[in-house]
């Protein structure tokens, strides 16, 4: 709520509105009449009374009055609900009536008080007890409004005041000489000293009615408008006295009328928050009180329950309520202040008082469950509690209160239901048919013994829908659920279902017959379910075996025909009609020849008529004709239908229609043996070969070339143009290979882009000849879907027996001797040599053994200064991987590094030394070294990592080395493999801070457009340039053109390989910005790199 006054609106709570508008108005007379004053001066008359002396003791008087009653108020309020601050308002106002007191005794004309009186002394004490009084009430508005918890607090705080109050005295009245004449002059006036105290004091009080008014906004629990309005007043008063010129003129009296004003609303404030309110509180409880009792006693009245209340010193009945009247027949007048003995027979009334007394003893609720009780309506059963209340000093309850409800119609009717459930369960036993009762708003049912039993279960088992469902056979329950779910209760149909359920304790199966009725509530929602389930299994089992059999003949996926002896056809069923076309009626009575094809050959029917007329079952395929003509296969048993005397009345065949699966059978032959793409033979199909032509190789001692061809860049093909332009140019070659080789030749494709071909009898110049027509032949350019397309192949060579003994080995070569050609020059064939086999096994040496490096702690990160040209200081390190290996001794990271690339090792081994990196540059600073930038090279591998940017940023959190000291180093290969990502990249780490530079420029094909987007702020020279740059012109004019072009596109540049003191003269006339090199250090282990910084100064 907003108070508003004058239409403009504060931010007034609503408790404070109405004191408000009460002092509002008298604010206002008393500001209009200081106003006044000030404007218009008083007349003559008015400047100075002769008899000023006896008004001047009445104003002080009623003041000190007005002040004592204050702190007697706010003193004593002590006892009721004290709060600090009025209790330090109180000790306040106890001093200032005492300063005040002084004040009067200290007035010229009075008698000496200790020292002679004078204005200079009286004005000493006024002014002491108006500051007193302004930082009192300034300290009380501030201070949080809290009580107070401790006498202590009371005491101390008014020993101080007297102190206070005491030193005050102490200066003024035994040495007054240090304040002569500081305030009143007579004949002259007030001095400016005693002007600017006044203000002070006014200022005071002003800041105190601004606190006040701001403690408006909230709901406080003492008078804030009254007090508002006191230290007001008292600002008015105290500005009063900064106008007189005499002691005795219409402007003191005035200011004194005014400070007896602001006491009184002082006394309003301390009066209405200690008495008034307290007061109010009070009655206002008391009304509650009186409402609650009201409330209390109707409710005992009205409740249904007997309620009784019995003294418990001599257990006569204190109050007995309108329901113990009806029951008893007794009224209040009589049962009041008697005992039970008075009003029960005796028996009855000792085992109410034994009860009574067992109660009070042991101080505990005794609960009587059922208590027989005679009344004028015959015996009554009763339910009753009884209960020990209002403890007295000792401890002891004071009353018994008792709860009695009458439960005689509740045991009549639980017995009538008792011999209802009995004689139910008597006539299920009988039927032998179980009952249920399910609660739809829990989900939980009850059961019969009878239906337990035919479940198998006993009363712990889950009674829950989920327990029933556990109970349906498996294959039932999403259809039961179904029926549940929608018919029943979603469509509010009776349960009449027949279903089969797995008892649970022996898991034997059986049939039930489940019945049940939904009862709903006023508003159509459903409560519950009753109902019965039967054993049904025996009816099912005698009803279901002919049912069976027909629905297994006539449901049969497989056509079944019954004949005569003669053969004609007694029984079709509905798959044979499906099969073959024809309707029952057109083949009942009619031989199965008129399915005849006369593509089954004479031998089978003799065959089958031979084990037919034996008595033995015929097992075959027949390719019969359907009615429409068409052909179709079948896999058909015939057997003699016998008596039990062995006499044949009956052929019965079975048949099958096979002639999807013949197709599937072909489809999956061809499938199995040929590439679906090309037609080629595929592996399955090459293992046939090569074991026929190694043998063949081996018996007749001639040599087997097995080449490998791989097209070169077909990657691309598939990546720009698609994979159903790759797919027929894999078509193309795989008819060109055709049409090169020989029909006694194998080719295969092994899968993508590479063809493995074998050569009996062909020795090495065979070989030569083969590869180089193989190699013209698939080079000649193509058109495919006008694209003209010219592709290369690279070919490696094996022949058995100098190059292998076996396929795997052969193979094997010659997949190394082709992977040769790919890293020469592609587009050409090599045949295997011994010297790639020992590359081969080293480098299987090396990946395995590089697999445990990391465990076994055998790599290092070694450090390579980089300088600036500037002022030859380091600013950086590239941190590079070194391999110790315990056996091999250090290898080389050209040698290992693509292994670990090629192998996918180099995944976790780039997060290690990005770990191992920047935790060390870390350990660097901490350790006093001048923050550095520390370069780790990223390869392709892991720049095309998904996770790389958080790998990154999770280390730098982890090690806590802010973004700025990290550089990413990528090969300017890297880069251009796929510009539009590496740019997505660059400018994430970009944004977080991560510094990126392209490592060996120079070394690649950059596109110019593609390097200006890119967010790097380094190029590294490759030291291929740098090597002969004081003797090659070329290497010269190339370094000079890249650090300008870096310069121009606002890159830095560092040069490596720096060995030779004339490099770096060249290097700093053209302006490279960063060196390092042996020229200045080899790369260092971390210790010694620590030592050379130190050695080199910061």
């Amino acid at each position: 709520m907003i108070f508003s006054t004058s239409k403009l609106s504060l931010p007034i709570h609503t408790s404070h509105e109405q004191p408000l508008r009460k002092v509002i108005p008298l604010l206002l007379v008393l500001a209009i009449g200081l106003l006044f004053m000030a404007i218009f001066p008083p007349f003559d008359a008015l400047k100075g009374f002769k008899d000023y002396l006896p008004l001047h003791m009445m104003m002080e008087t009623a003041s000190i009055v007005i002040a004592m009653q204050v702190s007697g108020l706010g003193w004593n309020a002590f006892g009721h609900k004290a709060s600090g601050n009025i209790v330090f308002i109180s000790s306040i106002f106890f001093g200032v009536a005492i300063l005040d007191f002084s004040h009067l005794l200290s007035y010229a004309g009075m008698p000496d008080y200790i020292t002679p009186s004078s204005p200079d002394k009286a004005i000493d004490f006024w002014l002491a007890a108006r500051l007193l009084s302004a930082i009192g009430l300034l300290i009380f508005t501030i201070s949080p409004f809290r009580p107070l918890v401790s006498k202590l607090y009371q005491y101390l705080l008014l020993v101080f005041i007297f102190i206070l109050v005491g030193f005050i005295h102490w200066l003024f009245l035994f040495h007054h000489d240090l304040f002569p004449h500081l305030f009143f002059i007579s004949g002259q006036g007030l001095t400016t000293l005693k002007v600017n105290t006044e203000y002070i004091i006014i200022t005071l009080n002003i800041i105190t009615a601004f606190a006040l008014w701001r403690r408006m906004y909230q709901p406080q629990s003492y008078h804030v408008a009254a007090l508002f309005a006191a230290v007001c007043v008292m600002a008015m008063s105290e500005l009063f006295f900064t106008f007189y010129d005499d002691v005795t003129d219409i402007y003191n009296i005035l200011g004194h009328v005014y400070k007896a004003v602001a006491y009184l609303f002082l006394y309003r404030a301390i009066f209405v928050t200690t008495v008034q309110k307290p007061y109010e509180e009070l009655n206002k409880t008391q009304v509650q009180l009186h409402e609650k009792n009201q409330l209390l006693d109707n409710i005992i009245e009205n409740i249904p329950h007997i309620i009784f209340l019995k003294h418990a010193s001599d257990l006569h009945y204190a109050l007995f309520n309108k329901a113990g009247e009806e029951l008893t027949g007794l009224s209040q007048e009589i049962l009041l202040g008697k005992n039970d003995y008075a009003l029960f027979p005796k028996d009855q009334a000792d085992f109410f008082i034994k009860k009574d007394r067992e109660t009070l003893h042991n101080d505990v609720i005794v609960d009587i469950p059922q208590e027989p009780i005679e009344t004028p309506k015959g015996t009554r059963i009763l339910h009753t509690k009884k209960i020990p209340i209002i403890k007295d000093e000792y401890g002891k309850p004071s009353y018994l209160l008792g709860i009695s409800e009458d439960i005689t119609e509740r045991i009549e009717a639980e017995r009538a239901l008792y011999e209802s459930e009995q004689f139910l369960r008597e006539s299920q036993n009988i039927a032998q048919l179980g009952s249920y009762s399910l609660d739809l708003r829990t989900g939980i049912w009850t059961s019969s013994d009878i239906l337990n039993h035919l479940f198998g279960i006993d009363q712990s088992y889950n009674h829950s829908i989920e327990g029933w469902m556990a109970i349906v056979h498996s294959d039932e329950r999403v259809k039961m659920d179904y029926y549940f779910t929608n018919e029943v209760l979603g469509k509010g149909k009776a349960f009449d279902k027949e279903y089969r359920i797995v008892r649970k304790d022996d898991q034997s199966v059986h049939w039930v017959h489940g019945l049940g009725k939904v009862e709903y509530d006023g508003e159509g929602i459903p409560l519950k379910m009753l109902g019965t389930i039967q054993d049904i299994t025996k009816q099912k089992k005698s009803s279901d075996s002919l049912l069976k059999l027909s629905l297994a003949v006539e449901q049969s996926p497989n056509s079944i025909i019954i004949t005569n002896l003669d053969g004609n056809i007694e029984y079709v069923n509905n798959m044979f009609t499906k099969v073959t076309g024809y309707t029952k009626n057109e083949v009942l009575g009619k031989n199965p020849r008129i399915f005849k094809s006369n593509e089954t050959p004479q031998s089978v029917y003799d065959n089958m008529w031979a084990h037919l007329t034996h008595g033995n079952i015929w097992h075959g395929e027949l390719t019969n004709r359907r009615k429409d003509n068409s052909i179709y296969i079948e896999s058909a048993t015939i057997s003699p239908v016998k008596q039990t005397d062995g006499t044949i009345t009956n052929y019965v065949a079975i048949k099958e229609d096979i002639t999807d699966r013949k197709s599937v059978e072909a489809h999956i032959e061809n499938l199995a043996n040929f590439d679906q793409l090309t037609g080629l033979p595929n592996r399955f199909m090459l293992h046939d070969r090569v074991k026929y032509l190694l043998n063949l190789a081996q018996r007749n001692s001639e040599p087997l070339t097995v080449m490998l061809l791989d097209l070169d860049h077909f990657k691309n093909i598939n990546d720009t143009l698609g994979h159903t332009i790759g797919d027929k140019v894999l078509i193309e070659v795989a008819n060109r290979i055709k049409v090169t080789i020989r029909d006694q030749d194998t080719v295969s494709r092994l899968g993508g882009d590479e063809f493995i071909m074998l050569f009996p009898n062909t020795n090495s110049k065979a070989a030569m000849h083969i590869a180089t027509k193989l190699i013209a032949v698939i080079s000649k350019s193509s058109i495919i879907e006008q694209h003209e397309l010219t592709i290369t192949p690279s070919i490696g060579i094996a022949i058995y027996p100098d190059d292998g003994k076996n396929f795997e080995t052969l193979q094997k070569n010659a997949d190394t001797a082709m992977y040769k050609v790919k890293d020469e020059s592609r587009n050409g064939f090599h045949f295997f040599t011994q010297e790639m086999q020992l590359n081969l096994a080293r480098n299987l040496q090396l990946e395995n053994a590089l697999r445990h490096a990391l465990k076994r702690n055998e790599l290092q990160m070694y450090y390579q200064p980089q300088i600036s040209i500037l002022n030859g200081k380091i600013i950086g390190a590239e941190a590079l991987l070194r391999w110790n290996h315990p056996e091999l001794g250090m290898i080389s990271p050209a040698e290992f590094i693509p292994i670990a690339e090629s192998s996918g090792q180099i995944i976790e081994i780039g997060e290690w030394i990005l770990k191992t990196s920047i935790a060390q540059t870390k350990k660097w600073i901490d350790a006093g070294l001048p923050p550095m930038i520390i370069a780790v090279n990223l390869s392709a591998i892991q720049f095309r990592q998904t996770n790389l940017l958080k790998m990154v940023t999770d280390i730098l959190e982890e090690v806590q080395l802010p973004n700025e000291y990290l550089e990413l180093e990528l090969t300017e290969a890297v880069t251009m493999h796929d510009p539009e990502s590496v740019i997505n990249v660059m400018n994430a780490f970009h944004e977080q801070g991560i510094r990126m530079s392209i490592d060996d420029f120079g070394t690649g094909y950059s596109s110019l457009s593609y390097l200006k987007k890119f967010k790097v702020y380094k190029l590294k020279i490759d030291q291929s340039f740098i090597h002969d740059i004081s003797d090659d012109p070329d290497d010269r004019a190339i370094v000079s053109a890249i650090i300008d072009m870096a310069h121009n596109l606002g890159l830095q540049t560092i040069a490596e390989g720096v060995e030779t003191a004339e490099q770096l003269a060249f290097l700093r006339l053209q302006g490279c910005n960063e060196v390092q090199g042996y020229y200045f250090s080899k790369p260092l282990p971390c210790t010694e790199f620590e030592e050379f910084v130190r050695n080199r100064g910061f």
